[in-house]
């Protein structure tokens, strides 16, 4: 069994991109991975003097990688946001405690 429900097309088999091996593929933009997300999120954070909300950490990252509206705006799997801000919760959660600190919630901080 597949894991879907009879009837439900997932949300890769969308004409726009295709999936190959983790990485999507989309009319000339790869979706960034895990790893260089990260690399992002931290020079972002550096970028807006170590010390940053959500919104502004994201906002830079898309700048910092220059990113495609397409990129920006591809819905997640779930239907509940989109997949760039999933994997940037992700990948900040995957940071804290090793590069980065959650100050308080929404608002976050490069470790020394």
């Amino acid at each position: 069994m597949n894991g879907l429900r009879a009837g439900v097309v997932p949300k890769r088999s969308i004409s726009n991109f295709t999936h190959l091996k983790g990485i999507y593929k989309m009319k000339n933009n790869s979706f960034p991975s895990n790893s260089t997300l990260e690399q992002a999120i931290i020079e972002s954070l550096d970028l807006l003097g170590g010390e940053a909300s959500v919104k502004e950490i994201n906002s830079k990252v898309i700048e910092v990688l220059n990113l495609s509206d397409e990129v920006v705006n591809l819905e997640d799997e779930s239907g509940l946001g989109t997949k760039l801000n999933y994997r940037l919760r992700w990948c900040r959660t995957n940071l804290k405690g090793k590069k980065m600190e959650n100050v308080v919630k929404g608002k976050w901080r490069l470790i020394k």
